[in-house]
């Protein structure tokens, strides 16, 4: 008898032991370009130059002070200013803008210009508009993604360019740089 109840016991103990390190856990997998339009559509914007993530004030580039927020800082007059958000560095303009390289004609490529079909926002100046890239290879650190090579790098170095939003609308190009 006791023995049945032993091993009944050591039974019950060892499904609930091994029940918890078991548990079935619901696996989400992210993808950098989901965990990025998540991101995005987190942000809001609430005036002219101004952008928020979950509340907290990104930019705003009416003020001519530093807006330093838990993400980074960003200071109007700075072209490039880096807030990193669930461990993805953006950038926010402060100054100056992006182009897209497919809406800039060039000899050597014949479809591009302002006909281009990625072309439907061509340019973002930054004074009073948040644009907002993060490089269109997760591998390539921002700063190195939004530096301008020229031609012909631009168009063949997959790891070169940016994509970005301006004022949350998203420029159809994935070879986006800074001018």
């Amino acid at each position: 008898m006791k023995l049945t109840v032993l091993l009944l016991l050591s039974l019950v103990l060892a499904s609930c032991g091994g029940s918890s390190g078991s548990k079935s856990k619901k696996t989400v997998v992210n993808t950098p370009q989901l965990t990025i339009e998540a991101v995005i559509a987190e942000l809001s914007y609430p005036a002219s130059g101004q952008v928020l993530h979950n509340g907290e004030l990104l930019a705003d580039l009416s003020n001519p002070l530093p807006v330093v927020s838990s993400y980074g800082t960003v200071t109007r007059g700075q072209t490039l200013n880096v807030v990193t958000i669930n461990g993805i560095d953006f950038l926010i303009y402060g100054e100056d803008g992006a182009f897209a390289v497919e809406c800039e004609p060039n000899v050597d490529y014949p479809t591009h210009g302002p006909a281009h079909p990625d072309c439907e926002v061509a340019h973002a100046e930054s004074f009073d508009t948040i644009i907002i890239c993060n490089s269109s290879d997760p591998n390539t650190p921002i700063l190195q993604a939004q530096n301008w090579p020229g031609y012909p790098s631009a168009m063949t170095d997959e790891t070169l360019g940016m994509q970005c939003w301006i004022d949350g609308v998203k420029m159809k190009s994935q070879r986006i740089f800074t001018y």
